[in-house]
């Protein structure tokens, strides 16, 4: 985690074992997700869920602070290969569009780099 990205590796509904325990199917999901569900936007939430139904995937967050305020630029949901599977670009400007853009860039680099 930085000042301006939160991610976070998300474990499928279907896997039951940790560390040696098993626990009910999609514990281990919503336990991943419950930073992101507060202000995951409702149309992205419902990839992030289809998506991680059987697979892993990484989710983030990406933003800026003025002052005490922050503001969302937007997300990307990707698998553990850092390979895009979406985004959504949730900021008040077109900068934002940018901001996530150049972020896919870093943590989803096209294959072959």
């Amino acid at each position: 985690m930085t000042p301006t990205q939160f991610s976070s590796y998300i474990r499928p509904v279907t896997r039951t074992e940790c560390a040696g325990m098993t626990f009910a199917r999609g514990r281990l999901n919503t336990f991943d997700l419950k930073p992101f569900r507060m202000h995951l936007p409702r149309l992205f939430a419902s990839i992030v869920d289809e998506m991680t139904a059987e697979n892993d995937a990484i989710l983030y967050r990406f933003f800026h602070r003025v002052g005490r305020q922050r503001v969302e630029h937007g997300w990307i949901l990707a698998t553990i290969e850092h390979r895009e599977i979406g985004s959504i670009v949730t900021g008040p400007t077109q900068k934002s569009r940018l901001v996530i853009d150049a972020a896919a860039a870093w943590v989803c680099p096209p294959p072959g780099t």
